[in-house]
């Protein structure tokens, strides 16, 4: 497994914590940019975070997607051609795990 390490590269301005992205990496292999696959906006809840799909205040919170699941493919699916452009015009993509300033094929 390798892992490239992000801190001190030009993709360390788009690092916001783990999750799963795409980079691109230029010829020598430095990493340029990130682009988290979260960050699309389909898996929105209503009237609140994806965080709050478990318990508070002792009631249980009920996971209502915003979008129906054809919606959220549809979202992803654009999100994902537009970030594979953008990376793609800097360098060659790379899917992989963003983690402790490092990403992980």
């Amino acid at each position: 497994m390798n892992a490239i390490q992000l801190a001190n590269t030009p993709a360390a301005q788009d690092y916001k914590g783990c999750g799963k992205a795409w980079i691109a990496l230029d010829s020598n292999g430095q990493p340029l940019a990130i682009r988290y696959m979260n960050a699309h906006g389909g898996d929105e809840l209503v009237g609140r975070d994806v965080a709050d799909r478990r318990f508070r205040d002792g009631v249980r919170r009920v996971y209502q997607p915003k979008y129906s699941h054809t919606e959220r493919t549809a979202i992803f699916e654009a999100y994902r051609e537009k970030c594979r452009q953008e990376l793609a015009a800097l360098g060659s993509v790379v899917a992989g795990i963003v983690s402790c300033w490092e990403f992980t094929k």
